[in-house]
């Protein structure tokens, strides 16, 4: 379906809520990007009077899908009592609503510090609505925020919240002179209380609404390398090891151009390479480095997870999930020659054209440029 954006142009409060729900009505899904709590959206239908916070206005719908996105900031307090005062109302949510996993939450030392700051800048305050919502995209930004998915870990919910309510309570202490706050209280709100309530709505809604649409940018063109490389630690499905490992990251001279730290390498990953091409809407795809496959006799490609005997053949939005995951993968021939000096697409062995076209299939879009060496004219172009 082709996208409708609606966008301010003010410093808010210009009736987005109510033009969205006028246009939802020719829509199937509706989508809330960014903010927080601190909206308010207040729509009238049939004279009743419906003041949203969180939840999209599209809601007010009976068969419109309505999407929380990873751009906004989640008070579950907020979220659970919407909801829970629109189904008081016959509006059913709980069916109709998707939840990022990957959106921030907003947590209560946001709020104590949101309103700390407010009252500590005295007349120079920024008239915030003390919810929070500037805290926790701050914490976004300095990566130490807790996810929505976090509420499906309990362990990795109560590591974080204690590292981070440490640093917090100093700042509340030292700062504002307040007493601190209760990780174990937190924990027990957000996980037991909180947490069963969302639980049934967290999905995974970049697929989600990428799959919807079919109107883009006109070209938005990626670039990849024709096997995987990570630096530092997380998750890394099709890492390899040993010998194999040394040899690709010796030919491909994989080390940190500032840092010369040593990456980690691995078989390329569709699972990941189409997932961002969805949250990028890339229209084609350009892949570095193939010459380093050279002396390789076959040739692995991820095409999916495996876990407990699910298969994924999307990236799952619960890093515990992908933390666990083992790759799936197709073998291919390799092509065992020399690609450096290739020049034009037909002078490229069967096998290497199939590799690209095999990647190019399973992720989606056309692989239009193909590196075989560090220069700048060693590039193939595979088509218009």
């Amino acid at each position: 379906m082709p996208a409708t954006v609606v966008v301010g142009t003010q410093w808010g409060d210009e009736g987005k809520g109510k033009l969205t729900d006028l246009l939802a009505k020719e829509m199937a899904m509706v989508v809330r990007y960014q903010g927080g709590h601190n909206a308010g959206h207040t729509v009238v239908v049939d004279g009743e009077t419906y003041a949203l916070q969180l939840i999209p206005s599209g809601i007010l719908h009976p068969s419109i899908v309505n999407v929380i996105g990873n751009g906004v900031v989640v008070d579950p307090e907020v979220l659970v009592r919407e909801i829970d005062g629109l189904e008081a109302r016959g509006i059913g949510v709980a069916d109709r609503l998707k939840v990022s996993g990957n959106a921030h939450l907003v947590m209560p030392y946001h709020r104590e510090l949101d309103r700390m700051s407010e009252r500590f800048l005295g007349r120079n305050k920024l008239g915030t609505t003390k919810g929070g919502i500037g805290p926790a995209y701050a914490d976004k930004a300095t990566r130490v925020g807790l996810r929505v998915q976090d509420l499906l870990d309990p362990k990795i919910f109560r590591q974080k919240l204690e590292l981070v309510v440490k640093e917090k309570n100093q700042i509340l202490a030292k700062v504002y002179n307040r007493l601190p706050l209760s990780a174990d209280r937190i924990a027990h709100d957000y996980l037991d209380v909180y947490a069963p309530r969302i639980e049934p709505m967290i999905a995974d809604t970049v697929g989600l609404v990428h799959d919807a649409l079919d109107a883009h940018i006109q070209r938005v063109v990626g670039i990849a390398k024709s096997y995987v490389t990570r630096v530092g630690s997380g998750p890394f499905p099709t890492e390899l090891s040993g010998p194999l490992a040394d040899d690709l990251i010796e030919r491909g001279h994989e080390y940190g151009t500032n840092t010369g730290r040593r990456r980690r390498v691995g078989w390329f990953d569709v699972v990941m390479q189409r997932h961002a091409v969805r949250l990028n809407s890339m229209t084609e795809l350009a892949v570095t480095k193939l010459d380093i496959l050279d002396p390789l006799e076959t040739v692995k490609v991820c095409v999916a997870y495996e876990l407990e005997g699910v298969l994924y053949e999307n990236l799952p939005y619960h890093q515990s999930v992908l933390h666990k995951v083992t790759p799936v993968y197709e073998e291919l021939p390799g092509w065992q020659c020399d690609l450096s000096g290739v020049t034009e697409r037909d002078a490229l062995p069967r096998e290497a054209r199939d590799y690209v076209d095999f990647l190019s299939d399973r992720i989606g879009v056309p692989i239009r440029l193909v590196g075989l060496g560090p220069g700048r004219e060693q590039v193939v172009a595979l088509s218009a």
